[in-house]
């Protein structure tokens, strides 16, 4: 995140709203959608089928977040002498953006927020 920290938040913002997890909830409500139609025929199996994949699919975003947020600075090595040693893997580069594509995160997390906290705009742009 140390590296471009728009970038990484625009990620982590992706990713909570796919998860459904706040502030972007319309992971959610894309999941309860596609799962009503299921459910109101009665295909159980299916059902269940899909709850797993999405919490399958919270886990790996999950894990993504993690990555994005954390840094992996040190980790300890031991030493022929037994005394464990902090070993840098490598120094972080800095990641320069083009203002276009700042232009462009920021407008489609400003989007994904708004749609989020009022998904019947979408819902209804899409005819549902």
């Amino acid at each position: 995140m140390a590296d471009h920290p728009v970038l990484a938040s625009a990620l982590g913002l992706g990713l909570l709203s796919l998860a459904g997890l706040p502030p972007g909830f319309l992971g959610l409500v894309a999941k309860v959608a596609a799962l009503g139609p299921v459910v109101n025929s009665q295909l159980w199996l299916l059902a269940v089928i899909a709850a797993v994949n999405a919490v399958l699919g919270v886990a790996v975003y999950l894990r993504w977040l993690l990555m994005v947020v954390s840094t992996p600075d040190t980790s300890v090595q031991g030493s022929p002498d037994g005394v464990p040693e902090p070993v840098v893997h490598g120094a972080a580069q800095v990641v320069r953006a083009h203002p276009a594509t700042l232009a462009a995160v920021g407008f489609t997390g400003v989007a994904l927020v708004l749609t989020s906290l009022s998904p019947q705009l979408l819902l209804g742009l899409l005819g549902g």
